[in-house]
């Protein structure tokens, strides 16, 4: 099971562990950094240097050599109507000091890769880290039904 990211750099440090995410961990990477790889681009075409939150749909290890499978979120209209777009609701206010989830929005199902830096350069996860889904979601059920299908 991935250890939890919150303190990541302290407690790697002081036991030389690598850094991991779980499967429903929410990060908020530049919006270039997230690849579509079916379309071989990134989500947002333009370059926009604006941050967005995406959930990670298998969990993420610093030693795999992977990146991190996401489906990205919008709040943007036109997502409501497209049949990989699920709705999404704002996380509670108290739900985590980092949460950047604070807008009712759609959660694309359509997997996208980010690269991961190690910990303690540009794109260190400890950074990019701001919440986790609520156990009960109906996101993580949902997430849940898709790793079975691929088989992860």
């Amino acid at each position: 099971m991935a250890t939890h990211i919150r303190g990541m750099k302290e407690w790697k440090a002081t036991t030389g562990h690598r850094a991991s995410l779980a499967r429903g961990s929410w990060i908020y990477p530049l919006n270039w950094d997230i690849w579509d790889e079916g379309r071989g681009r990134p989500f947002s075409p333009a370059k926009k240097l604006s941050p967005r939150p995406v959930v990670l749909i298998r969990s993420w290890d610093e030693g795999i050599g992977e990146g991190c499978l996401v489906w990205p979120r919008s709040t943007n209209d036109r997502n409501r109507f497209d049949d990989r777009s699920i709705p999404h609701r704002a996380h509670a206010r108290t739900h985590a000091s980092r949460c950047k989830v604070k807008d009712d929005g759609w959660v694309v199902r359509v997997v996208h890769t980010i690269a991961l830096a190690p910990v303690g350069d540009a794109g260190d996860p400890d950074d990019l880290w701001c919440c986790d889904e609520p156990t009960a979601s109906s996101l993580r059920k949902e997430i849940a039904r898709w790793a079975r299908t691929v088989g992860i």
